[in-house]
C-alpha cells in the first residue's frame, strides 16, 4: 500500500476568478480524504511561455528510469496563450 498519495493540478490564487496561469501546484493525502497542499511545483515566470497572459493546463508528470539513482521526472504542461475574451475560468 502507498504510504503517500500525490495529486498535481493548476493552481488558482483564491483572490482571482481569472483562468491565467498562475502555475502549478502538488498536493499530498495519506487517506484521500485529507488533502494537504505541498505548493508550487512551477510558479509562472516573469515572462515567455510561463509567463502572464498564459494559459498552462493539464500538466502531466512522467516518471523515466526503473532506478531510482537515475530516475528522470519531467512535468510536461499544455501551455497555451490565454483566449481573447474575458471572463472567469473557463
Amino acid at each position: 500500500m502507498c504510504e503517500t498519495f500525490y495529486l498535481h493540478g493548476e493552481y488558482f490564487p483564491s483572490t482571482s476568478t481569472a483562468n491565467d496561469f498562475n502555475g502549478f501546484a502538488m498536493y499530498s493525502s495519506k487517506d484521500l480524504a485529507t488533502w494537504k497542499n505541498e505548493g508550487l511545483i512551477l510558479p509562472q515566470q516573469p515572462g515567455g511561455e510561463l509567463g502572464p497572459n498564459r494559459k498552462g493546463e493539464r500538466p502531466h508528470i512522467v516518471i523515466g528510469g526503473d532506478q531510482p539513482a537515475t530516475r528522470i521526472v519531467e512535468l510536461q504542461p499544455r501551455i497555451r496563450e490565454r483566449a481573447a475574451h474575458a471572463g472567469g475560468r473557463q
